[in-house]
């Protein structure tokens, strides 16, 4: 690229920057955005606790429980464990455990990531802060520890804490009230796009007390196609397609080797199932969606794209998620903006890492 090249494509990314950036609704918008953007270009997981800070969850309550049990060893040198230290700045750390070779070699905010062996040799005393997300993983911790000869009453599950947070937060997701509000009648369409266990709907349907006129769901994966048809029984005027939502009517390869929560449209690999990709527009075929809720793990502005001329003609309430890709948070919020000028842009942050920021246009 030429010197005139990165001068162009500069200010053509700052104009994009300052025009998503006037569309922003409120102060809290705005602080999230800043920072999603400067995670997206550095990398640097302090603008992640900078979004969480700003965001409602317990910080306070985390630092005043843990920093009672004196200095303690971090378990688990991935993102979760890295927040803990950052988040809970008050907690003494002695040094991070992990089983990753790689990370051994690293240190993190000045302490060393040891192997579990030096855990056991040296810090037997010790309080141990299992930091990972998934519960099968700490649980083998917690056993492996166990068996290494520490007590019960030393090791301490980040997860129970996360989780309950989570789920206050969860709650909420995709249904801000005081930002996405039902029509006052029972005339809301409900699109949603990746709907992994039928939650969305039945949160959906929480959010406008049960008025509307139809939910259209849209879940490609064989496994949980099959849970959603079976969690839709009994809710009325609910379709459920074994689509994926796509820019074009084709078929994709979906990779779902990483569990549901990570399935993702892939080239064909020996983990990849064929599923058919639709546009929205194709499926409505000009009929009216007043909200469409998108999480297709990476496929968002793709699915936008499918759905251009139902935005255009309807200009539906939208939450989309926006963390599958660096260039989510400048991208899908440009291409919004493209279709409907008179949209007004909000984020909110759902988890205490990198995932589930939830972009609403309204």
């Amino acid at each position: 690229m030429t010197n005139d090249q990165t001068c162009m494509e500069f200010y053509r990314l700052r104009e994009i920057y300052k025009e998503i950036y006037n569309h922003l609704g409120d102060c809290l918008s705005i602080g999230i955005f800043e920072n999603r953007l400067m995670y997206s270009l550095a990398e640097d997981i302090k603008y992640i606790k900078n979004i969480v800070s700003l965001q409602n969850f317990p910080i306070d309550e985390w630092n005043e429980h843990y920093s009672k049990f004196g200095s303690v060893i971090i378990y688990g040198a991935g993102i979760i464990g890295q927040l803990f230290a950052l988040l809970c700045d008050q907690v003494s750390i002695i040094a991070f455990c992990d089983r990753d070779e790689n990370k051994q070699k690293e240190s993190l905010f000045g302490h060393s990531v040891i192997p579990v062996e030096e855990l056991a040799e040296k810090y037997k005393d010790k309080v141990v802060i299992i930091t990972v997300k998934d519960k099968k993983a700490a649980d083998e911790i917690n056993d492996d520890l166990l068996k290494r000869g520490f007590s019960e009453n030393q090791l301490l599950a980040f997860r129970e804490k996360l989780v309950d947070s989570l789920r206050k937060e969860r709650a909420k997701q995709y249904f801000e009230t005081d930002i996405v509000r039902p029509i006052p009648s029972n005339d809301e369409v409900f699109i949603d796009g990746g709907s992994l266990n039928g939650e969305s709907a039945k949160n959906f349907i929480a959010w406008c007390g049960g008025k509307y006129e139809k939910i259209v769901s849209f879940e490609p994966n064989p496994k949980q196609y099959h849970l959603c048809i079976d969690k839709s029984k009994g809710i009325k005027n609910m379709i459920v397609h074994p689509y994926g939502l796509w820019n074009e009517n084709t078929e994709l390869w979906l990779d779902d080797s990483n569990g549901p929560a990570g399935t993702h449209i892939s080239c064909y690999s020996g983990d990849a199932v064929r599923v058919k990709g639709v546009k929205l527009d194709s499926i409505l075929n000009g009929e009216k969606a007043t909200f469409i809720k998108l999480d297709v793990e990476g496929a968002e502005l793709n699915a936008l794209i499918g759905a251009e001329e139902t935005i255009r003609k309807y200009k539906p309430k939208l939450a989309i998620s926006l963390y599958h890709k660096p260039e989510d948070i400048w991208e899908i919020p440009a291409y919004i903006i493209s279709l409907q000028k008179g949209y007004r842009l909000y984020l909110r942050h759902y988890s205490p890492w990198h995932e589930e920021t939830v972009l609403y246009a309204v």
